[in-house]
């Protein structure tokens, strides 16, 4: 894995909870019946596992331990951090040329439709059930049955859950581009309602870190920096949240004190999943990692102007997200408050 330690919640300051109408359903009901299944109830969920396929696709850049592939200039390294950036060349113009054009490729400009107008109110409706904490979800992973506030850590603090809910911000629309809409809550958790289920299911699973943002339909970013690193990877999913492409770039500062300054690192990797051939001699420019999850990364060093060209569109639609994603964004109260005033049919 490229990330460490990504799975952490964030939890933003907390405020008061505004309490709705009685025409809406409370958040949290005390006499709701909310276990938690250890172990799959399959005989309750038989479509989970017969009629939708959540299972990951393989990843393309995976290695078999025993493959030969062209090492420059020292092997294989374990981890990105342990790369000999001070030792590494700049690519040259073919290696340059193959990854501006694998990264010019990349779509990575999203939308953010509202999908079926028609029932928009009536998925709101199961959505708001599961938020509710009347009805659990399904973790895709496992089968489970999870409440939402056991999920968050709430097992007997009803007040800490309501006033976690406040604290975050709703994206509802069509998140997997199937033309039905999905609950996200903040970039954390994306849940989808099957009909023939009648539940919740948390899609994929990029939940819990707040570095994640939704950046349009089956598209997110995660940005990261720190004093000595500055990163940025892109997701595009499938339908079922199956990996289908991502990008890797990042900056790695280093100070020099032999020189008394700042040299800052421009580093690209081969996009995952590219399907282009990659030439041999861009190949033998590449500083290989392999993960202990057996995932491949081929990082190049560039220039600052060469890095600038190949992560132009990435901030540029990052910025244009940011902007189309406000008219999907919803405060708990604002949600469910529309609810209330367009019950279901």
């Amino acid at each position: 894995m490229r990330c460490k330690a990504i799975f952490v919640y964030s939890i933003a300051a907390l405020v008061p909870l505004i309490i709705l109408t009685t025409a809406c359903k409370s958040i949290y009901s005390e006499s709701s019946n909310n276990t938690y299944q250890e172990t799959p109830n399959t005989s309750a969920l038989p479509s989970v596992f017969e009629t939708h396929s959540f299972t990951l696709k393989p990843n393309d850049s995976t290695m078999p331990e025993d493959e030969v592939i062209p090492s420059y200039p020292e092997g294989i390294y374990d981890d990105w951090e342990n790369l000999p950036y001070e030792n590494m060349p700049l690519v040259d113009d073919n290696a340059y040329t193959f990854l501006k054009t694998v990264y010019g490729s990349v779509d990575y400009y999203g939308e953010f439709n509202k999908g079926d107008n028609e029932n928009y109110n009536y998925y709101l409706g199961k959505y708001l059930e599961l938020i509710a904490n009347e009805v659990p979800f399904i973790e895709q992973s496992s089968g489970n049955e999870i409440y939402l506030s056991h999920y968050y850590g709430y097992f007997d603090d009803d007040r800490g859950f309501k006033d976690h809910l406040d604290s975050k911000e709703f994206y509802y629309f069509d998140f997997d581009d199937d033309g039905i809409p999905e609950m996200c809550i903040a970039s954390e958790c994306i849940f989808k309602y099957y009909a023939d289920l009648d539940r919740c299911v948390l899609w994929e699973g990029f939940e819990g870190n707040f570095y994640y943002s939704i950046t349009g339909s089956r598209k997110m970013t995660w940005d990261h920096g720190t004093a000595s690193w500055i990163l940025h990877e892109y997701y595009e999913m499938d339908m079922l949240g199956n990996l289908e492409c991502s990008t890797f770039t990042y900056l790695h500062l280093r100070y020099d004190d032999t020189n008394d300054e700042s040299i800052i690192y421009y580093m690209a990797t081969i996009p995952r999943n590219e399907k282009a051939a990659v030439p041999d001699e861009v190949l033998k420019q590449a500083y290989i990692v392999r993960y202990e999850d057996g995932s491949v990364d081929y990082c190049y060093r560039l220039t600052e102007s060469q890095y600038s060209e190949i992560t132009r569109d990435y901030f540029a639609a990052r910025e244009q997200a940011e902007v189309k994603i406000v008219d999907v964004s919803f405060s708990y109260d604002e949600l469910f408050a529309s609810f209330c005033a367009c019950p279901l049919p």
